[in-house]
C-alpha cells in the first residue's frame, strides 16, 4: 500500500476473475501474523472486489479470502493503477486559476511501485480549459498531453503517469509535469518544481559490490561451453532485486545455476536469468513482479565460486526459445551508476 495514494478510510478496487465468492482482503504487512489486518468487501462481483483500507495497515502483500477461510496467493507484485487522489491545493490568491501538487520519489523506475502523481483543481468561479503536459526537460519536447475540457472549479484531478506514451517506455532522463494553458496562472506546492528522474531499470543487487573480470566476464571459457553472463560479487545474503518489471518464466535448480530465476521483461523483448540465489526465488512461477521487487538474496548455490549473482540477458524470442545471450555488463553498469 503506498500511502502517498491512498490512506486508511480510502479505498481500493482489486480486479481479476471468480471474485464473486470474496468476502475480506487481507492486508499481509510484514512477515508473521502480528500485523495482519482483513476488510470486508462491499458488493462483490465476479471480476472485481471493493474495500476500504483500514486504520493500522502497513506495507505488504495482499489477497482476498471467501467465507470459507479460503486465500489467493499473496500479491506481492500488486500494481496500484487507480486510487483517490490527493488533494490539490488551493489556487493562492485571486490571480491564481489553478493549483497545482505533485507527489514523486526522486527516483521513478518504470514498471516500479512508485509512480509520479500530478494533482491539479481550478480555481474561481468558472470552469477552464485544462492542458496537462509531460515535458522531457533536456530537450523540451511535449511527450504527452492529457486534456480536460472545461475542468469544473474547486474540484481535485489526478493524473498518475506510468512512463510510456503509446505502450512505448520513454528514455531515462528528467521530466516534468505542466499545465499548458498560456493564459492560466497556476500556483504550485511542489518543492521540486513539478520534476522528477525517470529510468528504465533498477540494478538488481542492493549493496556492496564489485564487478568480476577475467572469468566472470561475458563468453569466458567454461568446460564445454562459454560464460553467458556477467558475474557480480557481493556478501552472500545481500538483497536482490528485480531489475525490470515483468513475468517470471522459470523458476528452480539446476546442477550448475543453482537456485535460478528467469523474468521475462516488460516492454523490452528480453530475459533476465538471476543464477547462484541463496535460497528459492521469493516470487512464483507465472507472478507478475515489479521493478524493484524484492526475489532473493546473493548466494553462490550450483558450481559457484564464492557469493556471486550471475546475470544474464536474452534477446527475444527470450531463454532457449531461439534467443541469444548478450553481454549484460554495459547495461548492469549503467543501471548501477543511477540506482
Amino acid at each position: 500500500m503506498d500511502r502517498r495514494l491512498v490512506e486508511p478510510g480510502g479505498f481500493v478496487v482489486l480486479r481479476g476473475r471468480g471474485l464473486s465468492d470474496v468476502t475480506s482482503v487481507v492486508f499481509y504487512g510484514q512477515r508473521g501474523p502480528s500485523d495482519d489486518v482483513s476488510s470486508p468487501v462491499t458488493s462483490p462481483q465476479a471480476r472485481s472486489v471493493r474495500t476500504t483500507v483500514p486504520p493500522n495497515v502497513h506495507d505488504g502483500p495482499l489477497a482476498v479470502q471467501t467465507s470459507t477461510g479460503k486465500r489467493s496467493r499473496r500479491w506481492t507484485g500488486l500494481m496500484i493503477e487507480e486510487a483517490e487522489a490527493p488533494l490539490a491545493p488551493q489556487p493562492a490568491g485571486p490571480g491564481s486559476s489553478i493549483g497545482t501538487a505533485v507527489s514523486a520519489p526522486a527516483k521513478v523506475f518504470y514498471g516500479g511501485l512508485k509512480k509520479p502523481v500530478f494533482a491539479y483543481q481550478v480555481g474561481g468561479g468558472h470552469a477552464l480549459d485544462v492542458n496537462v503536459n509531460i515535458v522531457r526537460v533536456s530537450d523540451g519536447a511535449v511527450v504527452r498531453t492529457w486534456s480536460d475540457a472545461q475542468s469544473a472549479p474547486g474540484v481535485p484531478h489526478k493524473i498518475i503517469w506510468d512512463g510510456t506514451v503509446g505502450g512505448r517506455v520513454q528514455p531515462q532522463g528528467q521530466y516534468a509535469f505542466r499545465v499548458g494553458n498560456p493564459g492560466a496562472v497556476t500556483s504550485t506546492n511542489s518543492p521540486q518544481n513539478d520534476t522528477f528522474a525517470f529510468y528504465d531499470h533498477m540494478f538488481p543487487v542492493r549493496g556492496k559490490h564489485e564487478f568480476g573480470d577475467g572469468a566472470a566476464r561475458f563468453g569466458a571459457g567454461r568446460k564445454g561451453h562459454i560464460h553467458q553472463g556477467q558475474d557480480v560479487f557481493a556478501n552472500c545474503g545481500t538483497p536482490m532485486v528485480a531489475a525490470r518489471a515483468g513475468k517470471v518464466l522459470y523458476k528452480g535448480y539446476h546442477a550448475l545455476a543453482g537456485y535460478y530465476l528467469v523474468i521475462a521483461g516488460s516492454g523490452t523483448g528480453q530475459d533476465y536469468l538471476y543464477a547462484h540465489l541463496r535460497q528459492p526465488a521469493l516470487v512464483g512461477m507465472g507472478e507478475r513482479v515489479y521493478t524493484g521487487q524484492p526475489i532473493g538474496e546473493v548466494g553462490d548455490t550450483g558450481d559457484a565460486v564464492g557469493c556471486h549473482l550471475h546475470f544474464e540477458i536474452w534477446s527475444g524470442p527470450g531463454w532457449y526459445k531461439g534467443g541469444h545471450p548478450i553481454d549484460p555488463l554495459s547495461e548492469l553498469m549503467r543501471w548501477d551508476r543511477f540506482s
